[in-house]
């Protein structure tokens, strides 16, 4: 564990009273320091920390052992390229319970089997019959999928005119509006293809709520999947789900920069640093959202402390190293140098705890990860529920694999998952010494907007809004479509 000033001095005294939950007053600003990353640390370990909850270290032990189960059964091969196993469907981690439930489709390979016979001591692993195996499910997506963008469904030329629609003006001419697909993904147990709609009302305008009556809604759902099974040529499971929000909008960062830091984009909006990377070109640069960046293109900056052109300090451009579809630019920083570690804990410690980022992993559903953005810090207790998910961004730009994870505590009274700002942030997990960090993916999009911020959780920039849940990019995506090494220490 190391510590890296983001622009504050803070007493030891202090730092005891904010790990106890106590109030405490926080000194004048200091400038960053490379040299506070010497200093002792006031906690033993992370699990001090009131964010980690210490009774999860051995969960996430087992995690890594039945992580490294499914890496011996899928090959090593990641999320959206596990449709190459056939039969494959899908798997879920269940860590508290030290268990495996593998989805296939027919009888498991002779590999699969081998690795299933030599199981490590307490683990079992259930082999439960899929429907689909990933790679019919993918095939079935790719139909729904035209110039790369989700297909638009025309509504039924009697939409407007069912009974149920025509008990209001607003849902009359919202049953007669063109749907569009927000989100695809493979159902966790293979059965089919999981389907969010929404009413298409053009690039990046959506909804605020519901504008159908419930009866109108249902309706309408089972008119979308009617279409989307009929071209899909596979079961679909279809919800409402409105088109998602970018996360857009912990301070004074220093070179070499690090993970999770708050970053002021070309536009002048709130983002987050997401890892260190080296590029096929012969540079370090560091990961944020494309849509942080607006394509565009131009200069980013720290977030200071407090928020002032004057003092803040300049990264670095970006470079010509982007990805739209998989929401990534590469930042080249000025001194070309970028660190190996990412940012962790709450997002007003001004002491700048950091860990290592000591590899990546690839993502399984169940898996337990840490998100950690500039403008609401770490949060774990976050469960990854789907894998290999395609969803249309606000920017119009289909983004064809992300995950979402979705916080497990009470989201009103103890944790979010995320809140705008923090968009490019790193998605991690950690071994169960809490010394290490696992990169595991960079925030992209909320998922399940809060009617507000619980008021345990911190914001920097307390106007924003708060998310339960939130889709991120795999690591292993954006290193292979940029053809990028991920930096370890």
């Amino acid at each position: 564990m190391s510590f890296k000033s983001r622009g504050w001095k803070i007493s030891s005294a202090a730092l005891v009273a904010l790990l106890a939950g106590a109030a405490f007053t926080i000194a004048s600003p200091a400038s960053a320091s490379h040299a506070a990353e010497n200093q002792p640390s006031a906690a033993a370990s992370l699990k001090a920390w009131a964010f980690f909850d210490p009774s999860q270290a051995e969960i996430q032990r087992k995690q890594k052992v039945l992580d490294g189960i499914v890496d011996q059964i899928t090959e090593g091969k990641s999320e959206g390229d596990r449709a190459q196993i056939p039969g494959f469907s899908n798997v879920e981690v269940d860590a508290a319970g030290n268990k495996l439930r593998l989805y296939w489709k027919g009888e498991v390979s002779g590999s699969v089997a081998k690795v299933l016979q030599s199981l490590p001591s307490g683990v079992t692993v259930e082999v439960i019959a899929a429907k689909y195996s990933m790679a019919e499910l993918h095939a079935a997506r790719d139909k729904l999928i035209k110039n790369d963008m989700p297909v638009t469904i025309p509504p039924s030329p009697t939409a407007a005119n069912s009974q149920t629609a025509r008990t209001s003006l607003m849902a009359s001419s919202s049953s007669a509006v063109a749907s569009r697909i927000t989100s695809m993904a493979p159902a966790a147990d293979g059965s089919g293809l999981v389907i969010g709609y929404d009413e298409d009302r053009g690039i990046g305008q959506r909804d605020e709520s519901d504008p159908l009556t419930r009866p109108a809604r249902s309706e309408k759902t089972l008119e979308v999947k009617s279409k989307t099974d009929q071209l899909a040529g596979v079961e679909t499971h279809v919800n409402y789900q409105p088109l998602s929000r970018d996360l857009s909008t912990r301070y004074a960062d220093e070179s070499p920069w690090f993970g999770g830091a708050s970053l002021t984009n070309p536009s002048g909006g709130i983002c987050s640093s997401g890892f260190a990377v080296h590029s096929n070109f012969g540079r370090d640069l560091l990961t944020s959202a494309y849509h942080c960046d607006g394509g565009a293109g131009g200069d980013w900056y720290t977030l200071s402390s407090p928020p002032s052109p004057i003092n803040r300090r300049h990264i670095g451009t970006s470079s010509n190293e982007v990805h739209p579809n998989y929401d990534v630019v590469g930042i080249a920083p000025d001194s070309g140098q970028t660190g190996t570690r990412v940012y962790v804990g709450w997002v007003n410690d001004s002491t700048g705890p950091t860990l290592p980022v000591a590899g990546w992993s690839a993502n399984n559903n169940g898996d337990l990860v840490c998100t950690d953005g500039g403008n609401s810090g770490a949060h774990c207790n976050v469960q990854i529920k789907y894998t290999d998910i395609g969803i249309t961004g606000p920017n119009g730009i289909y983004r064809p694999d992300v995950d979402l994870a979705v916080q497990l505590s009470d989201w009103y009274s103890q944790d979010i998952a995320a809140a705008d700002g923090d968009s490019g942030g790193p998605v991690i997990s950690m071994d169960g010494s809490y010394t290490k960090a696992y990169a595991r993916g960079t925030i992209t999009a909320n998922y399940s907007m809060m009617s507000s911020c619980p008021s345990f959780v911190r914001l920097w920039d307390s106007s924003k809004a708060c998310y339960g849940g939130t889709y991120f990019v795999p690591i292993s995506q954006i290193l292979m479509h940029m053809n990028w090494t991920l930096k370890t220490g």
